[in-house]
């Protein structure tokens, strides 16, 4: 075959490839999370009751409105946000967010099946720290809280570190294209309390469209 003739077949191969790739961006795309964990401070006003501080994430199209546990300070960045108690160093809750597409299944409108809750309570071992010893699985809830007709997921793990003894609580709400995730941790002989404020502060978890800052067009 000449040269003349391999010319024409070079620029379909590439033309091929090149759609190839487009399509295949085009996934990755899709598959990425739209939440972002910077927060920035906002005062909601509600129709009933005084006005509380809370954080104002995008999540375009829309926002998230979430109102962290009082007084834990914020430390964040594009992909998690991280409270640390006032009064200790030893207590964190950390908030992230990773794409549904690679993450293990969880039921969509109902709560985590047996498969989906095996399946999670391996992903919050492997979340401990690497020195971390005796570790076991000593909670599993399916439904811990439910947002949006979503269903929660919680597993909560103990182990030592250090010679003192540890409680993670690891909660896994999906949506449709990302998974957002919640862990608390704790020594054990605090976990109670601390567990008492990371859910209540869940239950102040809220999707709102359109901004909430802007003021509506009269």
């Amino acid at each position: 075959m000449t040269r003349s003739h391999l010319h024409p077949l070079r620029r379909r191969i590439r033309t091929l490839a090149l759609l190839a790739a487009a399509f295949l961006l085009a996934g990755v795309a899709q598959a990425q999370v739209t939440l972002e964990l910077v927060p920035k401070p906002f005062t909601e006003h509600p129709e009933e009751g005084p006005p509380s501080e809370c954080f104002l994430f995008p999540n375009p199209p829309g926002h998230v409105l979430y109102t962290p546990p009082p007084g834990w300070i914020p430390e964040a960045d594009r992909d998690s946000l991280t409270l640390r108690h006032p009064d200790t160093l030893t207590t964190t809750l950390t908030l992230s967010v990773v794409p549904t597409r690679g993450a293990p299944a969880l039921p969509a409108g109902g709560p985590a099946d047996r498969a989906a809750i095996e399946a999670y309570a391996a992903v919050a071992l492997a979340a401990l720290p690497e020195r971390a010893t005796g570790a076991e699985v000593v909670s599993k809830t399916p439904s811990l809280i439910e947002i949006e007709r979503a269903h929660a997921l919680e597993i909560q793990v103990r182990y030592l570190l250090h010679g003192q003894l540890f409680r993670k609580a690891c909660v896994f709400l999906p949506q449709p294209n990302q998974q957002i995730r919640f862990a608390l941790t704790t020594p054990e002989d605090r976990f109670p309390r601390d567990h008492q404020a990371m859910r209540a502060s869940l239950f102040t978890w809220q999707f709102v469209h359109p901004d909430p800052t802007r003021s509506p067009a009269r």
